[in-house]
């Protein structure tokens, strides 16, 4: 009777191990789209974060470098790489953060909430639409400036005039 119990506690055991090498096995494969997808997902928020704080003029390198790697870390996702899909959200939203860093250092200034963004945009397109010239209304190409002068043109060759003919002359003389 003893051996009988030891086998069914062997039994019992090994089914309770498998079932959890089988467990983690299958956590250890979701792990690689779940954590490539947070941290892509985090590296966006900081390019969103960099935007608002006006990188994309005030830290272009490192700005432009967060977008290009956030791309390349969505392909390598898309591609079931992820373990290279981390790496490159990782060096992108560092890239975002440095960006947001140095564009606020650049400005002096706070970074512009989502209504002042809007503002700003909306206004760029009003100016651009008031700079457009009518229809029927000439373009201008140039400021024209006061102080520029045109040079004079210089006075035309006159003519050689005919010697004037008198009437009792003829042209062939007199015979």
């Amino acid at each position: 009777m003893y051996i009988c119990q030891i086998k069914a506690a062997l039994k019992f055991r090994l089914s309770t191990v498998s079932l959890t090498i089988i467990t983690l096995s299958f956590f250890a494969q979701a792990c690689g789209p779940v954590q490539s997808h947070s941290t892509i997902a985090k590296a966006h928020i900081a390019i969103e974060a960099a935007e608002g704080a006006r990188a994309d003029r005030l830290a272009i390198f490192e700005y432009e470098s967060a977008k290009l790697y956030l791309r390349k870390a969505k392909l390598e996702e898309g591609l079931s790489s992820f373990k290279s899909a981390i790496e490159f959200a990782r060096a992108a939203r560092e890239y975002a953060d440095s960006a947001r860093a140095r564009a606020i250092e650049n400005a002096q200034a706070r970074p512009l909430t989502p209504t002042e963004r809007r503002r700003m945009i909306m206004q760029q397109g009003k100016n651009q639409v008031k700079n457009t010239p009518k229809v029927g209304q000439p373009m201008r190409t140039q400021p024209t400036s006061s102080t520029q002068t045109i040079p004079a043109m210089p006075a035309m060759p006159t003519m050689p005039t005919m010697p004037s003919s008198t009437p009792n002359s003829s042209p062939a003389g007199d015979r």
